[in-house]
């Protein structure tokens, strides 16, 4: 091989090494996702069958998550009563692209109650917990008053006040529903 050819297969190589790590780049962009919106699409009383209850790793007061056979928007309102067993919140959808791609979506559960967490004797006014959610899926995410003192990780009897779901991507807030709960 001459001088000219080890240049050029030099030259060759470096180019291929560019344009590779160009490509892989840009295949890297192509799956991040990017969110433009969270659309509530209902609001509520849930109606529910067969709740499984686990610990929510994610969650800033050490709270259960619960997963649901069967979920479903029985009644459209923003008034909640305080009964045992009752669930509330909302129903949304991750608008942006790629569509199915995998998204971390930060749900905060402010409340306007004091919660004295059973564990620690802190006192807290929100719970934070990161949800997986694919763009264009419909999820649902609220509360859920306790049926038992086992399972309720706050001392004390739920009580009147407004309750917000606030749903953010990275620092964005891209929804909020508020609820007045009421005595019945």
């Amino acid at each position: 091989m001459n001088q000219r050819e080890d240049i050029m297969v030099k030259f060759s190589s470096r180019v291929f090494v560019v344009l590779s790590m160009l490509l892989l780049s840009s295949c890297a962009t192509v799956r991040e996702a990017a969110v433009n919106s969270i659309e509530i699409t209902g609001f509520g009383i849930l109606g529910y069958y067969s709740v499984r209850t686990d610990p929510d790793e994610t969650s800033s007061v050490g709270a259960k998550l619960g997963a649901a056979k069967e979920l479903q928007l029985s009644s459209q309102t923003t008034r909640i009563p305080i009964r045992p067993g009752l669930a509330y919140g909302v129903r949304f959808v991750v608008h942006g692209s790629p569509p199915d791609a995998t998204v971390d979506i930060r749900v905060i559960l402010r409340s306007t109650n004091a919660c004295v967490l059973r564990d620690t004797g802190q006192v807290v006014y929100q719970n934070d917990s990161v949800l997986k959610v694919r763009v264009g899926e419909t999820r649902h995410i609220g509360g859920r008053f306790p049926v038992s003192e086992e399972e309720n990780h706050c001392t004390g009897e739920p009580k009147p006040g407004t309750n917000t779901i606030e749903l953010y991507h990275g620092d964005r807030k891209l929804a909020e529903k508020t609820f007045q709960i009421i005595k019945e």
